[in-house]
């Protein structure tokens, strides 16, 4: 198998990929091993590997030995559509990724430098998880970041954004009332800052801080916008018109009364497309 460029393992029902499954394939480029029935990632499958991309999307992966991905090379690696509930930074030793793609999993959280055992890395597509919390240190050693997709995920407060730098970061799809940015948060170039509950007076100062700070604006990347949808709020206006940097349940109850989050971020995707 000295030439064997791709496998190609879509809808075969595999269960498992064992250690030492291909062999003696210098010029591999591709493994995709997708819409099957694995369910873990043993170490020594993939360890070593140079490739272009490893799918292993919808498949119900729901552990991942540790140096799963040790010593392996690969411009993109998809875990979409499984069952992943957490990241371990053991997973990546000495790993060369470009693009980590994990939306529609259930993971609920972000440790601090999660991502640090993965040099190289320019995206992370996190969309549509369960996460709730993300640790202000969790991005802060990644210096090639340059997209950060979070949308659709159930985030109330974004502490990590002082040690961020990215050209891309989609929020849209969260519970989100306010964002306290300050000088550093001008590292990040555009903001997909909507849909959220927003308060409108935290709204307004977020506006005037992008403004001034010349950083772009625009909606979520995973927003299918019908027409009806202009006629939405983007904000949830209060009595005394102040922001008061918190968190409250109230404005995302009254703002999802009025957008249906399911009904305009029906999320396009597609297991074969780089985000």
């Amino acid at each position: 198998m000295l030439n064997l460029k791709t496998i190609f393992l879509r809808n075969f029902a595999i269960k498992t990929l064992e250690p030492g499954f291909i062999t003696n394939s210098p010029k591999l480029e591709e493994i995709i091993a997708s819409d099957d029935l694995i369910q873990h990632i043993f170490t020594g499958v993939f360890n070593g590997m140079n490739l272009k991309r490893l799918i292993l999307n919808s498949n119900r992966i729901y552990f991942i030995e540790e140096g799963a991905f040790a010593n392996m090379n690969a411009s993109w690696l998809g875990l979409t559509d499984n069952k992943l509930s957490r990241i371990q930074r053991n997973w990546f030793q000495n790993t060369f990724i470009r693009k980590l793609d994990l939306h529609y999993n259930q993971i609920t959280s972000l440790d601090a430098d999660i991502f640090g055992g993965i040099k190289n890395l320019s995206a992370i597509n996190l969309n549509y998880n369960r996460i709730s919390w993300i640790d202000p240190k969790c991005f802060s050693n990644l210096t090639n970041l340059q997209e950060l997709y979070l949308a659709g995920n159930g985030l109330k407060e974004m502490q990590f954004l002082g040690d961020l730098s990215v050209q891309t970061l989609d929020i849209g799809f969260n519970m989100i009332n306010y964002l306290s940015l300050n000088e550093n948060s001008t590292k990040i170039s555009t903001i997909l800052f909507y849909p959220n509950p927003w308060s409108c007076a935290c709204l307004m100062e977020f506006w005037r801080y992008v403004w001034k700070n010349k950083i772009g604006l625009e909606a979520s990347k995973t927003l299918q916008e019908p027409l009806e949808i202009r006629s939405k709020p983007i904000c949830v206006a209060v009595d005394d018109g102040q922001c008061s940097y918190k968190y409250y349940g109230l404005f995302t109850r009254i703002y999802l009364s009025l957008v249906n989050y399911k009904e305009y971020g029906a999320y396009r995707y597609d297991s074969y497309s780089e985000f």
